[in-house]
């Protein structure tokens, strides 16, 4: 019997076995979800899910596939000087839709939030977010109609391609980001606003972890 195959039908019948509550699935599977949410002012402008895309996905592989960092300096990891602005969300003007290989905002703008900040929290049992939170100060920037918006975090040490499993990162990061997330009007996630400038703007941007 084809070896693929075989392993089909096991799994079909771990499938079952699921169905009829036969064996304990928890843990079994996982759910990674991610939000926006936009505030102008004390006014939510929307709350939607965004698009991670593949460099993000690459990221997420290359930390369980990488064994060690193979000197002893600094191993910069994704949210490393997110108050620094170095990790960022960052606002656009651009239309076009998202897709896995999308590497960036179509129009960005280049005016970075005054503040930023994380925060990590286990609000239940089995679930973990981790957020961030960007805030532009009234009149930081003009009135712009945002179209898309994007979250760049910080390269697992510097790693830009898919690594061999077990091959040692090396050391290679001083803190470059890269694309892991985008939400677009044009995606259908949000309908496009002009920013308030007397009022602040606000985005937080939430990933959850948690069984499915």
């Amino acid at each position: 019997m084809n070896e693929k195959y075989e392993i089909g039908l096991m799994m079909l019948r771990q499938r079952f076995r699921d169905a009829f509550h036969l064996r304990n699935t928890k843990g079994d599977k996982l759910l990674i979800t991610e939000q926006y949410i936009a505030k102008s002012g004390n006014k939510i402008l929307f709350a939607t899910k965004g698009h991670i895309v593949n460099a993000g996905l690459m990221m997420l592989g290359n930390f369980f596939a990488t064994p060690y960092v193979s000197t002893s300096a600094s191993c910069y990891l994704p949210s490393y000087n997110y108050a620094s602005m170095n990790a960022y969300i960052q606002l656009g003007t651009g239309g076009s839709v998202t897709s896995p290989t999308t590497t960036a905002l179509t129009t960005p703008v280049a005016t970075k939030a005054n503040s930023q900040s994380g925060s990590y929290t286990n609000p239940s049992n089995g679930v973990y977010k981790v957020n961030f939170t960007a805030t532009w100060n009234a009149g930081s920037i003009t009135a712009l109609t945002i179209t898309e918006m994007g979250l760049w975090l910080n390269q697992f040490d510097g790693l830009s391609t898919m690594q061999t499993f077990g091959s040692s990162a090396g050391q290679n990061g001083v803190g470059s980001v890269f694309f892991f997330s985008r939400i677009s009007a044009a995606d259908g996630d949000f309908t496009s606003f002009t920013v308030n400038t007397s009022v602040p703007l606000t985005i937080t941007w939430t990933l959850t972890f948690q069984y499915a």
